[in-house]
Formats: structure tokens, C-alpha cells, sequence
């Protein structure tokens, strides 16, 4: 009797434990979000940006990089992961930087530097190029994150780069 009790119960509330599962999964990822958010930005919470388009162009073309000024996005990503080859990216991080201080000022939607990944063992190289240029990106996009200590190397490295307690947005 109290096996086919617990088996109709199990039944009537499998829908509502898949459901508490979920919950549970989306509410970690929120916190680990939060965490991030609370780490490496500068800005209130309020402040945050909608990016309802985000276009990623190649750090390497000058032809498009020159594209970027009449582009409609609310973000373009100025890319040294993925959209360049790897023996293109040493050109990449050192246009991207001469592209943000020339133009950066007539670009009307924000500018973000995607940076390679923490597996890549590229992400220092990539960031010192950028944060080192005269004009700084909007943000700094840090792609395939494992961990939250990923991010708080990040933030470490951020600071290390430039000398004092720096913060700049990143996406993550």
C-alpha cells in the first residue's frame, strides 16, 4: 500500500519536480551571473546597456573595420577570437587599437573588443593590446567562461594592465 501511495504520488508531482529542477538550475546560473556582473563592472545595474544587435566583424580588415562607421548595431564587436587566424592575430591587435582612436568618436553604437579565451592562453597578449591603446574599447567581450575564477583572473589581469584598480564592462 504504501508503495503504490508514493508510486501515485511520484506520478501526480513528476511535472512539478522537473519543474523545481529547472528552477533550481536557472536560479545558479542567475547567482553566477549576478557575481560576474558584481565583479568587473564599474556601472550600476540600472546603467546597463540593452543590446538588441550585436555584429561581430574581423580585428584584421581595415576594409571592414572601416565598414563599422556606418553600421546601424547597438554593439559591434571588434573580433580577435574567432573571426581572425591565428597568424593574422598580432595584426589584429595592433589595428584594432589604431582603429579605436581614430574613429571611435564618430562611431554612434557602442564598440566592444572580443578577446580570445583563457584556454587559448591568448587572452593576456589580446588584452595588454587593447588596454594599452590611447582610446578604450566600450567593453570587453571574455567568450567561453568556465568559472567564476576565470573572471576574477580577468579583473586581476584588468588591473595588473593598467597599473591601478581599473574596471571596465565585459560580456560574458
Amino acid at each position: 500500500l504504501l508503495y503504490k501511495t508514493f508510486t501515485t504520488f511520484f506520478k501526480k508531482n513528476l511535472q512539478l519536480l522537473f519543474q523545481m529542477l529547472t528552477i533550481s538550475k536557472l536560479l545558479k546560473f542567475n547567482n553566477f551571473y549576478q557575481t560576474a556582473l558584481r565583479t568587473l563592472s564599474s556601472q550600476k545595474q540600472s546603467s546597463v546597456r540593452p543590446r538588441r544587435s550585436l555584429l561581430y566583424v574581423p580585428g584584421d580588415s581595415e576594409r571592414k573595420l572601416r565598414k563599422v562607421l556606418g553600421l546601424n548595431a547597438d554593439c559591434v564587436c571588434l573580433d580577435i577570437e574567432d573571426g581572425v587566424a591565428f597568424s593574422r592575430k598580432e595584426f589584429a591587435r595592433k589595428l584594432i587599437p589604431q582603429f579605436l582612436e581614430t574613429h571611435k568618436q564618430e562611431c554612434k553604437h557602442e564598440l566592444a573588443v572580443r578577446v580570445n579565451s583563457y584556454e587559448s592562453q591568448l587572452v593576456e597578449e589580446d588584452t595588454k593590446a587593447i588596454l594599452n591603446g590611447k582610446i578604450l574599447p566600450d567593453c570587453i567581450i571574455l567568450p567561453k567562461i568556465e568559472s567564476h575564477d576565470e573572471i576574477k583572473r580577468f579583473s586581476h589581469l584588468v588591473s595588473k594592465i593598467r597599473g591601478v584598480e581599473f574596471r571596465i564592462p565585459i560580456i560574458i
